[in-house]
């Protein structure tokens, strides 16, 4: 059983991980393409 958890908890985790670095490259991607949605201080 002990297993099993451990692989339960290890696709949770690798999931959350997935989708947090999925949000992160489309939120890079659409402020490189979107120049204007950037803070002035980040254009610096």
């Amino acid at each position: 059983m002990a297993l099993i958890a451990l692989v339960f908890v290890l696709g949770i985790v690798s999931g959350i991980a997935a989708t947090i670095a999925a949000l992160v490259a489309y939120i890079l991607w659409t402020a490189r393409d979107l120049p204007d949605n950037i803070e002035p201080s980040a254009k610096e």
